[in-house]
């Protein structure tokens, strides 16, 4: 499998699911246009409980990455969602839970290392949503440097990522600069850094002026941290869409034109990827939604109104007509 891409190249990479993978419409398009796929690794999918877990999903994704030689990236060891933690995790004491991080992420990485050398390791840790034991930040910045240090221990080669939601800071207990410059002083053994830039029916996800995202997006270089744009996805209609993870926010009231269409999901989209190239410090962009047709085992079918590349009746939207123009930009 392939371990590296040129430094100096940006590195496009998007998320299949496991039913995905094998419509051969949705697959060939996804070799022909991602080097890179995203693995899922999360507890509520691999843990059923403390004792007993489930792979299968997992290695389906990691045998289809291994025969057609794309770099991998596991996401995500710990994520503490609040709508999405397993209600056994949610009624743990804290040591309780440093117990079983002790126990789920050796168990994981052992199992895979062999074919993931990129992971996110703590997902969302500044959000209000990710709080799920609604920790303070004190507590939450100790079980992310506990996380990195086991995950090191594990795999001390791996490139390990902090990846943050939010990064407007519209619905976070911390802004996600502030978190960052705390897990940089408390000495996290963190090698990039993670931002996910979903546009979308949301308050968190609301469309600001390119002024404010190109502002804020700098924000981050001062780190002088690779960074990896882990979720991508933006909308192709300002409809309310109910398969979304937000079925019932108009997008309209959240920053959009009202007329959002495939063609400002292209321009839109061509103008983030333009900008982030001059960052210098970006490394890689995944696309989130393949296609808005597929419904996860949630019922939802993409993260924000509208997202994938493929529409309900299983077309090529603009975005992906052109989607070889965006990543040679």
């Amino acid at each position: 499998m392939k371990k590296t891409h040129a430094s100096n190249q940006l590195l496009w990479g998007g998320r299949i699911l496991p039913e995905e993978i094998n419509n051969p419409t949705l697959a060939n398009f996804f070799l022909e246009h991602f080097k890179m796929i995203v693995i899922p690794v999360k507890t509520e999918e691999i843990f059923q409980n403390k004792e007993n877990f489930n792979f299968k999903g997992t290695e389906a994704l990691i045998a289809f990455a291994k025969k057609n030689n794309l770099i991998t990236r596991g996401h995500t060891l710990v994520w503490l969602h609040k709508r999405l933690i397993p209600k056994w995790i949610i009624s743990m004491p804290l040591n309780d839970l440093k117990s079983f991080l002790n126990f789920s992420i050796p168990l994981t990485i052992s199992r895979l290392k062999k074919n993931i050398n990129v992971w996110d390791v703590f997902n969302e840790p500044s959000a209000n949503d990710a709080n799920g034991l609604n920790l303070s930040v004190k507590s939450m910045l100790e079980l992310v440097k506990m996380s990195f240090k086991i995950a090191r221990s594990c795999q001390p080669k791996a490139e390990l990522i902090l990846n943050f939601s939010d990064i407007f800071n519209a619905n976070s207990f911390i802004d996600p600069l502030e978190f960052i410059k705390l897990a940089i002083k408390e000495s996290v053994d963190l090698d990039s850094l993670g931002l996910q830039l979903h546009f979308g029916p949301h308050r968190e996800l609301r469309l600001h002026d390119w002024k404010t995202i190109k502002k804020r997006l700098k924000q981050f270089s001062v780190f002088k941290k690779p960074v990896h744009i882990t979720e991508l996805s933006v909308p192709s209609s300002s409809f309310i869409d109910p398969h979304c993870c937000f079925p019932k926010n108009n997008p309209i009231n959240f920053g959009f034109p009202p007329k959002w269409s495939e063609q400002n999901q292209f321009f839109f989209t061509r103008e983030l990827i333009q900008f982030l190239k001059t960052l210098k410090i970006v490394k890689s962009i995944t696309w989130w939604d393949l296609t808005d047709a597929i419904k996860t085992n949630s019922g939802i079918s993409t993260f924000v109104n509208f997202g994938g590349l493929f529409n309900r009746q299983k077309q090529t939207k603009l975005i992906a007509d052109q989607l070889k123009s965006l990543t040679q930009l």
